[in-house]
């Protein structure tokens, strides 16, 4: 059963967030974040232009919770993240 909904209209009910965003949590350049991407499972960016890309928030907080090695909870990683 379809949703009714196009790809667009998809990623705009979800919420989204910027390298830059991630990076700053993280505390690391935004290259890092891409560099995870590539050597650490990091969840991919959604492409919206050639300039322009960002990361399901979702995802990026699932990623956080499966590599939980201290005592962050997911609801301060999302509340820094938006």
């Amino acid at each position: 059963m379809s949703s009714g909904f196009t790809g667009a209209q998809r990623l705009q009910a979800m919420q989204t967030v910027t390298a830059k965003q991630v990076a700053a949590w993280l505390g690391v350049n935004r290259s890092t974040i891409y560099r995870y991407v590539e050597e650490r499972g990091f969840p991919k960016p959604v492409i919206l232009s050639p300039r322009r890309q960002v990361f399901v928030c979702d995802e990026v907080i699932e990623w956080f919770r499966q590599r939980q090695e201290n005592d962050i909870k997911v609801e301060e990683i999302r509340n820094a993240l938006l």
